[in-house]
C-alpha cells in the first residue's frame, strides 16, 4: 500500500486572519509579512500571501465559528450582554476588537479566533430600533428616563459617548468661566495640550468649524467639520496626519495634507465650485 505523501505536502489556499505578522489554521501556526487584516494565503511548505479576503470569502471562513456581538466603540465593542461574554470568553464591560472600523452606533459580529477578538462585519439583520432611539436621544442631548428597552449594556454605551462629549466641551465651558487671568492662562494652557482642543484649534485657525470626532479603528480618527455650509469627514491618524481628506483632489497622496491645508483646500474648490465630497 503506497502512502500520497502529495496529500501531506501539498498547499491549501485558506482565509486567515494576520496579526502582528503570524496566523493561526487548524493548529499551524505560521508567519506572513503582511498588515494586519484577512487574507487569502497560500499554506504549504511556503507560507504565501496571495490577496485581501472578500467579505463574502470572511464570512464563508467564519460561518461555523461562534460568534460575539456588540456596539462598536472605536477600536472596541460594548457586547451585548455583559454576563454572557464575561462567562463565555472572561472579558469585561469593554472588549478591544482588531480591524475594527465599524461607523458608531452600530451593531457588529466578531470571532474569537485563538483568544483573539477579531472583526468579521457589521450586523445589518439586527434590530437597530433601541439603538437608533439612543442615538437620537444622545445627539439631542436628553437622557434615558422612559425609554423602553433600554439594556445595562447600552446605557453604558450611552454613558461613554457622553463623557467622551463632555471631555470635548470642556474647554469652552472654562472660557465662560470668571476665572483670574492668571488662573484662566492656565487652566487654558492645560487644555490646549489635550487632543481634542488640539484639533478645534487646528480647524477653526484655518476658518473651519469642528463639530465632531470619533475614533475609527484601534487608533485612526475620523473628524467632522464644516466650512462653507457643507460637512466633510477627514480621517487623520494618531499623529494628526491626513490619511483621507474625505473630498477629491487631483492628490495622489493625500496623506500630505494636513488638518489646515484641508480646510483651505476645502475653501479654494468651494469658490472653484469643485468640492465634491467622497466620504459620507
Amino acid at each position: 500500500m503506497s502512502i500520497d505523501l502529495a496529500k501531506f505536502s501539498g498547499s491549501v489556499e485558506a482565509v486567515v486572519p494576520i496579526l502582528r505578522g503570524r496566523g493561526w489554521y487548524k493548529g499551524r501556526r505560521f508567519q506572513l509579512r503582511a498588515p494586519n487584516g484577512w487574507y487569502l494565503a497560500s499554506l504549504g511548505s511556503r507560507v504565501q500571501k496571495l490577496r485581501r479576503a472578500t467579505p463574502i470569502e470572511i464570512r464563508k471562513a467564519t460561518k461555523n465559528l461562534e460568534t460575539l456581538r456588540g456596539y462598536s466603540y472605536g477600536a472596541e465593542i460594548i457586547p451585548l450582554n455583559f454576563s454572557d461574554v464575561k462567562f463565555r470568553y472572561g472579558f469585561a464591560e469593554s472588549v478591544p476588537v482588531h480591524f475594527l472600523e465599524a461607523q458608531p452606533w452600530t451593531i457588529v459580529k466578531c470571532v474569537n479566533w485563538h483568544k483573539e477578538p477579531i472583526f468579521i462585519e457589521v450586523d445589518r439583520r439586527a434590530s437597530y430600533k433601541v439603538l437608533n432611539e439612543v442615538r437620537k436621544r444622545f445627539e439631542e442631548e436628553r437622557d434615558l428616563s422612559e425609554l423602553k428597552g433600554v439594556t445595562p449594556e447600552l446605557r453604558y454605551l450611552y454613558i461613554l459617548h457622553s463623557l467622551q462629549r463632555d471631555n470635548f466641551r470642556a474647554g469652552a465651558a472654562l472660557e465662560k468661566l470668571k476665572l483670574a487671568e492668571a488662573e484662566r492662562e492656565k487652566r487654558a494652557e492645560q487644555f490646549k495640550q489635550t487632543f481634542s482642543q488640539r484639533i478645534k484649534s487646528i480647524i477653526e485657525n484655518a476658518g473651519g468649524h469642528l463639530k465632531q470626532f470619533y475614533l475609527r479603528g484601534e487608533s485612526n480618527l475620523i473628524v467632522v467639520w464644516e466650512v462653507g455650509g457643507q460637512t466633510l469627514k477627514t480621517l487623520i491618524d494618531p499623529d494628526m496626519k491626513v490619511q483621507d481628506l474625505g473630498y477629491c483632489t487631483e492628490d495622489k497622496k493625500q496623506s500630505k495634507h494636513s488638518l489646515t491645508s484641508a480646510v483651505l483646500l476645502a475653501e479654494t474648490f468651494q469658490k472653484e465650485g469643485s468640492l465634491f465630497i467622497t466620504r459620507e
